[in-house]
């Protein structure tokens, strides 16, 4: 049993060190503002009260993948329903900090 024990802890060790190394970051948000440019897909999303973010805004340069109650929807879509989130994530590409997933 303690051998099992063992190699269950060395998986869940191994597993989380994978996680770390995300691409991506994750930043919970009080409330967000979309402001898109559909000639150019460009945009960027104001954030309001966020302890996480470390600017105002975050901009993607193609319309980002929504995902609102688990489900996708399209980004047509969610510039008439953002307002509606209540904490939505914004998904971040670690390197550029740009938006690659809305989860609301």
């Amino acid at each position: 049993a303690m051998k099992y024990l063992l190699s269950f802890i060395l998986v869940l060790l191994s597993s989380a060190g994978h996680t770390s190394q995300a691409l991506d970051i994750a930043i919970e948000t009080g409330g967000i503002r979309v402001e898109y440019i559909p000639s150019s897909q460009r945009g960027i999303v104001r954030v309001y009260r966020c302890a996480q973010c470390s600017q105002s805004y975050y901009k993607f340069s193609t319309p980002p993948i929504i995902i609102k109650r688990g489900e996708k929807i399209s980004f047509n879509e969610f510039l008439k329903d953002y307002w509606n989130a209540k904490f939505p994530t914004l998904i971040l590409d670690k390197e550029s900090l740009n938006i690659s997933k809305v989860v609301y």
